[in-house]
């Protein structure tokens, strides 16, 4: 990011005119500030393969710090628009399931984090209503096709037809018409249809049952939360390597969750017990950590 503010876009194209589908545009329009995009082909898949890393290193309680400051850098440098909102929402949620030290630790956290990207994200939410603007193209105008959908397809279209129908709306994602949708919900209503529809309101309610109900880690709670928002950042929610990150977290939430005893209503829960940790002051000082569960 440091060399493409100085003007350079060697690390941002490092293949030349042979990288992957095309060569990747690091600059908006009027901003000198370039969008980090990894070997990703946009900057909202960078920000969620990190998130979801991050995600997984504090899941399995591996260096704690660390994992912070290096996942809320990253998704920073990505310049993701998605990916920084969605860290806003997390944050507030961890901050409110922490005890009041930590909450405020937090807190400050999010203030740096907002005043840093706050004029950033302003003028995305600005172009909010912009035809041809990326953030009018995944949010606004595909409504008119999802519309569509619901009412002349109600089970959705075949796989693989998004191209050929979104050619004939004269959506434009730029300069250029456009061929895709950039929104996982989005694509969830087109292929399915109302049945696509009700699966989204399961996700979301499932996503806030896990973030309300005591018993589990902060992280455990935030992890569908996250799962769900990633589905605002690509359309590609059918390509394998969307689906290996989200299996990666899944699986790691799974073995998380085995090794934890639920508590029962009416009865105090059960010590966690884990490999090569020994119950005591010294695991006692963990809960005073980010993301400790505050107590009554």
């Amino acid at each position: 990011m440091a060399a493409g503010t100085l003007g350079s876009e060697a690390f941002f194209n490092v293949f030349g005119r042979f990288q992957y589908l095309y060569e990747y545009q690091p600059y908006l329009q009027f901003n000198p500030v370039p969008r980090a995009q990894g070997f990703f082909l946009e900057p909202s898949y960078d920000a969620f393969v990190i998130g979801t890393l991050t995600l997984i290193s504090l899941l399995t309680g591996r260096h704690f710090r660390g994992t912070i400051a290096v996942g809320i850098l990253g998704v920073l440098m990505s310049r993701s628009a998605t990916g920084l909102l969605l860290l806003l929402i997390i944050g507030v949620v961890v901050a409110l399931r922490s005890r009041p030290g930590a909450s405020i630790v937090v807190l400050s956290g999010l203030a740096v984090v907002g005043v840093a990207s706050g004029t950033y994200l302003q003028s995305r939410l600005e172009s909010f209503s912009t035809s041809g603007s990326s953030t009018n193209y995944r949010l606004v105008a595909p409504l008119q096709v999802l519309g569509d959908t619901l009412l002349h397809t109600p089970i959705g279209h075949a796989l693989g037809s998004v191209s050929n129908i979104l050619l004939g709306y004269d959506l434009y994602n730029g300069a250029e018409l456009g061929t895709s949708l950039d929104n996982g919900l989005y694509v969830l209503v087109f292929y399915f249809g109302w049945i696509g529809l009700v699966l989204i309101a399961a996700l979301a309610v499932m996503a806030l049952r896990a973030m309300l109900r005591g018993g589990r880690s902060t992280w455990g709670a935030v992890a569908p939360l996250w799962l769900f928002g990633t589905l605002f950042f690509s359309g590609g929610i059918m390509l394998p390597e969307y689906a290996v990150m989200t299996a990666l977290l899944i699986a790691t939430l799974v073995a998380c969750n085995e090794s934890l005893v639920a508590p029962h209503a009416g009865t105090p829960s059960a010590p966690v017990r884990r490999r090569g940790h020994l119950p005591g002051p010294a695991g006692a000082r963990q809960h005073a950590r980010v993301g400790a569960p505050a107590r009554p």
